[in-house]
């Protein structure tokens, strides 16, 4: 052992930079007491049936699968690959959620009434006799006839408007000045005057 420490403290392997004398022959120890002993046994890593312990994965697998049962092919093709029965989870769940058989009982009555309630609409809609179609606008009409309302609407209108001249007419117009005081400024926006105002 000592001869090993020695080679440790001579040593100028990176991994031993800026390690104290200390740390170099606790280093040594472990590195001798590890090539005695060999590999570790890897069955204390496993169970009885030989899957590893420590992964946590497998372990919710294998829990899951011993408290709802493996699951199905259906339930594999579906949902990617499930390793656990859903189906009986989803019902463990909804017991353990506190439900009474009474209360199940009475959503499911629930959803029925729902159900036919929706169906009886959908027979009203069918059984109703369809209205006239609506007629777009212009649909009854003769091309003439549109024709003739377009020129009346378009009698008032000026045939060249000048719009860059409109809008400018419109940018040029000065805003009227504010002359109110803040108080009265502040009356109309909150409705009512300052706390303190003489107003």
């Amino acid at each position: 052992m000592g001869s090993v420490i020695k080679d440790f403290y001579k040593s100028d392997a990176p991994q031993f930079k800026g390690r104290s004398k200390e740390k170099r022959r606790e280093m040594a120890i472990a590195a001798k007491l590890e090539a005695e002993r060999g590999p570790q046994n890897e069955a204390v890593a496993r169970d009885k049936e030989g899957n590893d312990k420590f992964d946590r994965y497998k372990r919710m697998v294998r829990h899951k699968q011993d408290k709802y049962g493996p699951s199905t092919l259906k339930q594999r093709l579906t949902h990617g690959g499930v390793d656990h029965n859903i189906d009986n989870e989803r019902k463990a769940k909804m017991k353990n959620e506190g439900m009474s058989p009474k209360e199940i009982m009475l959503q499911k009555k629930k959803a029925m009434i729902d159900q036919k309630i929706a169906r009886d609409r959908k027979k009203q809609l069918n059984k109703a006799e369809p209205a006239a179609p609506t007629k777009a606008m212009g649909e009854g009409l003769s091309v003439d006839d549109q024709m003739k309302i377009s020129r009346d609407a378009a009698k008032g209108r000026n045939p060249n408007p000048d719009h860059k001249a409109i809008r400018g007419k419109m940018l040029r117009k000065p805003l009227p000045k504010d002359t109110r005081t803040d108080a009265e400024k502040m009356t109309a926006a909150v409705g009512k005057p300052r706390m303190g105002s003489s107003d």
